[in-house]
């Protein structure tokens, strides 16, 4: 009954957030996915966050417009992401490489998403045993920012979720396979 309880106070918290012209959640979600012996990273921030937070860091106005960020924005977002968003497989550090992304919007919501896709190629030679991942994406202009990041390996029961707090101090998780 507890669970049920719990459940449709989320379900009327986030009906009640359907509603507000902007938005009040403070989250991203990543998701890294083991395909053949690489990894494919997909990252999903709200515009506006991810806007804001590069213009504190860089110390200008950094519009996200259009379907796709542009090459100048590129320059400055990929070494935050590389900064903030870091993978460890079996002790080892791993280097994503920026494969496109995609601006979205949900007009219905009155939203944009930004969508990041990354890879790292060649960690399927040998069994992935330990993975450390850090995701401070936004801890840094944000303070109520929260960040989920699910990890899935070649078979379903291999899926783990992981949340990240700013308020926490949360910075580097080890995942156990």
């Amino acid at each position: 009954m507890r669970n049920y309880l719990y459940i449709f106070g989320v379900f009327i918290l986030l009906l009640s957030y359907s509603f507000c012209p902007v938005h009040a959640l403070k989250i991203s979600t990543s998701e890294i996915l083991q395909k053949d012996k690489n990894l494919q990273i997909k990252i999903k921030l709200f515009a506006d966050d991810l806007g804001s937070g590069l213009s504190q860091i860089c110390k200008k106005n950094v519009p996200l417009e259009g379907a796709s960020i542009d090459k100048q924005t590129l320059l400055a977002l990929n070494p935050y992401i590389f900064k903030n968003f870091q993978i460890s497989v079996n002790n080892a550090e791993v280097k994503m490489l920026f494969k496109k992304s995609l601006i979205e919007e949900d007009q219905a919501a009155g939203t944009k998403i930004v969508w990041l896709f990354y890879e790292v190629g060649n960690v399927g030679n040998q069994k992935i045993k330990t993975m450390a991942l850090r995701n401070t994406l936004l801890f840094d202009a944000i303070p109520e920012q929260k960040n989920i990041s699910t990890v899935k390996l070649f078979q379903e029961e291999n899926t783990k979720t992981i949340l990240f707090e700013n308020q926490n101090g949360d910075s580097i998780k080890q995942i156990q396979f």
